[in-house]
């Protein structure tokens, strides 16, 4: 359908036409809404699991903050601790149903049980530090966020316009693979220190913990490119982890002597 100039008086046909036309709109952006909500609950399973798992470790990546830096995820890791922590205390804890097709039968076209799916997460994300303190039950804090718009109900748990929602802790991460493998690496070194014996076996596991932790990985980048050791990175391209070894040690720079 053209869209009909406002400059002069629809006549009732055109007025009609429009309507129809703007109902056909407000359906369809009602639908991409609710198929964009599921999916972004799809999402936060994936990576809820996932953070569980500790997935990264199991890839090939260094480091999380690499896995998430990957082109395919780019997510931040703000971004990321809030829809897993939003997974964990609305899903795992709690364990509300996501789609009406987890409801029994009874209740699934009953409008006043509600759904995650049906709701806006980013209100979510307002209520639940109110819900985990036990400052507000979880059934008021969702009929406020069924109720309220997301400014009026930003008002209600985190006071005035301009203050800003509390910084909540990052997930507690998951010692997986990648984690119990340092741990068991780095005890065989601790042992052969402190007690003797194979020292071959230290020497392997000792470079199996510079290969699994991201910062003994760039701090052996950097000194195989100052050491022009065959096969290693130019010096354009150890900038990064030379950065990652700098702000590991917590280094300022003064004014550089020979």
């Amino acid at each position: 359908m053209a869209v009909v100039s406002q400059a002069r008086e629809l006549s009732p046909e055109e007025q009609q036409e429009r309507a129809a036309y703007c109902f056909a709109l407000n359906e369809q952006i009602k639908q991409a809404l609710f198929l964009g909500r599921q999916a972004l609950w799809e999402l936060a399973k994936g990576l809820y699991e996932f953070h569980r798992q500790n997935g990264w470790s199991a890839l090939d990546y260094e480091s999380m903050n690499e896995w998430l830096a990957d082109p395919e995820i780019s997510i931040s890791r703000a971004q990321f601790t809030r829809i897993v922590r939003r997974y964990e205390s609305f899903v795992v804890r709690k364990a509300l149903p996501v789609s009406r097709d987890e409801l029994p039968e009874e209740k699934a076209n009953d409008p006043g049980t509600v759904v995650l799916s049906e709701l806006d997460p980013s209100k979510l994300d307002v209520v639940v530090g109110a819900i985990d303190s036990g400052r507000v039950t979880t059934e008021d804090a969702l009929g406020d966020v069924q109720a309220l718009g997301w400014r009026d109900l930003r008002e209600k748990y985190w006071g005035s316009k301009e203050e800003k929602p509390p910084v909540e802790p990052e997930p507690e991460p998951v010692l997986a693979a990648g984690g119990k493998e340092m741990a068991v690496a780095a005890a065989m070194v601790d042992s052969w220190l402190s007690l003797g014996g194979d020292r071959r076996k230290a020497q392997r596991h000792f470079a199996k913990l510079v290969r699994l932790h991201p910062f003994f990985t760039a701090l052996a980048e950097v000194q195989a490119c100052l050491a022009g050791e065959e096969g290693a990175p130019v010096r354009a391209e150890v900038g990064a982890n030379w950065q990652l070894v700098v702000a590991t040690l917590g280094l300022e720079f003064a004014d550089a002597e020979d």
